[in-house]
């Protein structure tokens, strides 16, 4: 049989004059806008419009060149469905990048990485009571004096609450640990647990962006270093 010559509609479809142009001019206004909201800086409320408007620049430019949208679609298919392997390796990634993200940004605050509220005292007295095997100690002499509502002191001298959350920071303390490594390995576990479960219930892209959005949140960023009962809830 004869073969017959491809036809124009066999061919890759090429961008028209008006579709790159219009790409350049789309360019052109994100750099405007760059240049005169954040006056060409990055950081601050001028750089993030700045930024939303170059994304949507990018995206009608993507949209605009048809062999572009093509090469889209297929990344954004491969991000959907990864293999089982793939998954568990992205899970590792993004369980690592959020652990040093959430360090880095308490480092960069100034945040104190010791006890501040009263309920960390209390998961803290307890941890250690836990790692000597006790539950609680026996009352102390001065109890009649302490003014810590987190703490029980008559008939015995214990935490109000119950042992979950001190247990979690039990091997940090027998391994000779800092306590905020818990929360910190904790929450950012959640991220990659978070990715997994979405990958599971929805796909694998809306997982990537469940577990981003995550971190920028930021009553996750303040428990991140602190021992309460958020980060074990979480987890």
């Amino acid at each position: 049989m004869a073969r017959t010559a491809p036809s124009q509609f066999d061919q890759p479809a090429k961008p028209g004059r008006n579709a790159l142009f219009a790409t350049l001019g789309l360019l052109a206004v994100g750099i405007a806008c760059w240049a005169t909201l954040a006056h060409a800086r990055f950081g601050g409320a001028g750089a993030l419009v700045a930024l939303a408007i170059a994304v949507v620049a990018l995206g009608a430019a993507i949209l605009a060149i048809a062999p572009a949208r093509r090469m889209t679609e297929r990344w954004m298919d491969r991000l959907r469905c990864p293999s089982p392997r793939t998954r568990r390796i992205v899970a590792g990634a993004l369980t690592l990048a959020a652990a040093i993200y959430f360090l880095k940004t308490a480092t960069a605050q100034d945040r104190g990485f010791g006890p501040v509220l009263h309920d960390e005292h209390a998961y803290l007295i307890q941890s250690r009571m836990l790692a000597r095997g006790h539950l609680w100690m026996p009352r102390h002499e001065l109890g009649d004096f302490f003014s810590a509502f987190h703490l029980i002191t008559d008939p015995v001298y214990a935490a109000k609450y119950g042992p979950g959350t001190a247990l979690f920071v039990v091997p940090a303390l027998w391994m000779g640990l800092d306590p905020w490594i818990v929360p910190l390995v904790l929450v950012s576990l959640s991220v990659g647990l978070l990715y997994l479960v979405l990958a599971q219930t929805i796909d694998a892209l809306a997982g990537l962006l469940g577990a981003l959005m995550l971190p920028s949140l930021g009553l996750m960023r303040r428990i991140s270093i602190e021992v309460l009962s958020a980060p074990p809830m979480l987890f």
